[in-house]
């Protein structure tokens, strides 16, 4: 007994040390076609925005292909993003899933969801100019598996009719594709395969004069803002392993759907956002026609072995079978792909419906019509509608308004109306109407639904954030008061950010007090270093070192040098702001010119010691007239006494008479 209370204490202490864990990291697993330092840096941002939306950690890592295919073999990664190519190879030999969304890139005011390849030589080669011209050639590309660096140029190859280059005619330099440039320019190699895109980057980069290469086999498409050779094929798509759950993969595709485009600076910017999982079948065929990764098993005996060893009984059978076995076959051919397809679209309708049940945003998507198909319970909720009061009628009369008029809007305007006219993709902030008639701001994103390459509708994503709106018209109206009271205050009310000590904002009243417009202090922040007198300059920064240190007090008084050359007296109090881990972001203070002051502080102080100097001459004054009247009163006392004692003599002279 008493070991199985032993046995049950310890189970349950493991159990409440696993519930104190949290939840597992998410591990997001990126193949790295350009260096990992610099894949690891454009991909940084998406992971801080997952784990904010998550709530989970989420562990980012950057591999190249076959570390990659480790990785998920091993189960060491959760999502993976990849190739399209490298995605159905792990989609048949891994379980990854069916793609939960489609990267997203954009150049200047295009929205990519799709790229290709590039085939070039250098500009010098007057003997390459045409796909023809390559056979023969030794070509330079990343590695025989990389999908936008060799796979869909040597697929235009076999579409032309080339020959494709035999092994020994290749040169594989590996990851980066900065590499294959590099072997091209150098003449290591004749012509070069890389990804659509790069040409452009390394010449932004100043690694690349785009005069020094030509471009093979130039495709012109107004829409694709790069340098082309190939046709195009749908961007990277995202996919999950199979450990993770439906609910959590359900909330990943609702998190990569509704980060905003265009969201982060600097290298992230490249990564514009992510849409609804694009069609991959054309990157099948293109793996199906040479015969790689998966689809590169082949019969052991070909049709044209069977026909050198048996023509003769092939023919004979051929006659006899031939209606039997077209009829048998077709038949068994077309139920059984009607069974696995209704099998396939029954499994899809099941996870679709899971995924928009458990998203807290609003989903809707309607017909060419503008008719409601289907709807979430998330947009049910925030609009106050029924489902049967919602499908199979026009959302947009039913609660789409404009935002100036409670009453509805023009359908020509309706964002779902021009994304269902020209299939672009728009994130806008709009207003509904719900049921009982109160209306909401939302933020919505609106894209196309297709079918065959044909759009068949489309899907609205959307938020409720009419309280975000009453927060910033409140925080705009506070600023505005706030700018007010600065604007007309006497005192110079300022923000210095830190560590770089730039000016966020300076009340006008600077002109004033310092003779120098705000405008020179932002443009030169140092101006305050030549504004301080110098007698002041050490204690100054003594007091602000105090003050970052947490140890300044409220205020204190200095001289500085007006623009005018005018030494005057200031007074200033400050206050030390910090961000959410203690670390210093700002100083926020007040300046007045407390110069008056000080100029009356120091007449009284005058008035002060001249007073005090006359009080100590009257006072030696005094001490001076005391001593003469002791010395005269001694000199009448004196008198006195004598005068007392003759008196008395004469008494007694008379009275002995």
């Amino acid at each position: 007994m008493k070991r199985l209370i032993a046995v049950i204490t310890l189970l349950l202490a493991a159990f409440a040390a696993f519930a104190a864990q949290g939840p597992p990291p998410l591990k997001l697993g990126i193949l790295a076609y350009r260096p990992k330092p610099q894949t690891m840096t454009l991909w940084q941002p998406v992971a801080t925005y997952l784990q904010s939306t998550l709530k989970r950690p989420v562990e980012l890592a950057a591999y190249d292909h076959s570390e990659l295919s480790a990785a998920v073999r091993r189960r060491m990664v959760d999502v993976v993003v990849t190739t399209p190519n490298h995605f159905i190879l792990l989609q048949h030999t891994a379980g990854l899933s069916a793609p939960l969304a489609t990267m997203i890139t954009h150049e200047g005011t295009h929205e990519l969801s799709g790229y290709g390849g590039v085939i070039f030589a250098r500009a010098d080669r007057s003997d390459i100019s045409s796909l023809a011209d390559l056979s023969g050639k030794r070509i330079a590309a990343v590695a025989t598996d990389a999908f936008g660096g060799y796979l869909i140029q040597m697929f235009e190859l076999l579409e032309a009719g080339m020959p494709l280059p035999a092994s020994d005619r290749l040169l594989l330099t590996g990851q980066p594709q900065d590499r294959v440039v590099e072997a091209v320019l150098a003449g290591r190699a004749e012509a070069g395969f890389v990804r659509a895109g790069l040409i452009e980057s390394l010449s932004l980069e100043g690694k690349l004069d785009p005069n020094r290469v030509k471009i093979i086999n130039r495709q012109k498409l107004p829409a694709f803002p790069f340098i082309l050779s190939t046709r195009l094929y749908p961007e990277w798509p995202v996919a999950v392993m199979p450990q993770i759950d439906e609910e959590l993969a359900g909330r990943l595709a609702a998190a990569l759907f509704l980060m905003p485009r265009g969201s982060f600076p600097g290298p992230a910017a490249d990564i514009h956002g992510f849409g609804i999982p694009a069609n991959y079948d054309g990157v099948e065929n293109l793996l199906r026609r040479l015969r790689l990764p998966p689809f590169d098993s082949a019969p052991e005996i070909t049709m044209a072995d069977l026909w050198r060893r048996y023509a003769s009984w092939i023919v004979v059978l051929t006659g006899l079978l031939l209606l039997l076995t077209v009829t048998s076959a077709g038949l068994v051919v077309i139920y059984r792909r009607s069974r696995q397809s209704l099998r396939d679209v029954e499994r899809l309708a099941e996870k679709e419906k899971l995924l928009l049940a458990s998203l807290a945003e609003g989903v809707y998507g309607v017909d060419m019509q503008g008719n409601c198909m289907f709807i979430n319970p998330g947009a049910l909720t925030m609009l106050g509608f029924t489902e049967g009061e919602v499908i199979g009628h026009n959302a947009h009369h039913l609660f789409h308004v404009r935002e100036e008029e409670n009453f509805p809007s023009s359908y020509e305007n309706c964002p779902v109306s021009l994304t269902l006219q020209d299939s672009l993709k728009r994130n806008s902030e709009d207003t509904f109407i719900r049921k009982d008639g109160i209306v909401l701001q939302v933020a919505l994103a609106v894209s196309a639904m297709r079918h065959e390459n044909a759009v068949v509708g489309a899907v609205v994503v959307f938020q409720d954030i009419t309280e975000r709106r009453r927060t910033e018209e409140a925080l705009k109206n506070s600023e505005a008061r706030f700018r007010r009271l600065a604007e007309n205050a006497r005192d110079v009310i300022y923000r210095m950010s830190l560590p770089d000590g730039a000016y966020e904002y300076m009340s006008p009243a600077a002109t004033e007090i310092f003779g120098y417009a705000p405008e020179e202090f932002y443009a030169s922040p140092s101006l305050v270093r030549k504004v301080i007198h110098p007698d002041w300059q050490s204690y100054f920064e003594e007091e602000l070192t105090k003050l970052l240190r947490g140890e300044m007090p409220p205020t204190y008084e200095y001289q500085i040098i007006h623009k005018s050359g005018d030494v005057r007296w200031v007074n200033q109090r400050n206050i030390l702001i910090r961000d959410e881990d203690g670390r210093p972001v700002a100083i926020e203070g007040i300046v007045t010119d407390v110069n008056e002051r000080k100029k009356s502080e120091e007449e009284l102080r005058g008035l002060n010691v001249d007073l005090e100097k006359r009080v100590k001459e009257r006072t030696v004054e005094l001490e001076a007239k005391n001593t003469e009247l002791a010395r005269l009163n001694k000199i009448f006392v004196g008198r006195e006494l004598r005068m007392v004692e003759l008196k008395e003599r004469i008494r007694k002279l008379e009275d002995g008479r």
